[in-house]
């Protein structure tokens, strides 16, 4: 094989390794945001269910004193 062959071969897998590298690093980035993403919801759905109870409460203590 000729020099020049060679050389654009290398250069090629050296190409694909790099993409396979950041292909992988962007997989593991979009599993962390996702993880985030489903624990900020799970925070989220929390925190409106003791918005909902206090309301609630906040409705008894006003009915209470009528």
């Amino acid at each position: 094989m000729s020099q020049v062959l060679e050389n654009k071969i290398k250069a090629i897998q050296e190409k694909l390794q790099l993409l396979v590298k950041q292909t992988t690093a962007i997989q593991k980035e979009n599993q962390s945001l996702k993880d985030a993403l489903a624990e900020a919801k799970l925070q989220a759905e929390s925190a409106s269910k003791a918005a909902d109870a206090l309301q609630h409460q906040l409705d008894a203590k006003s009915i209470a004193r009528l």
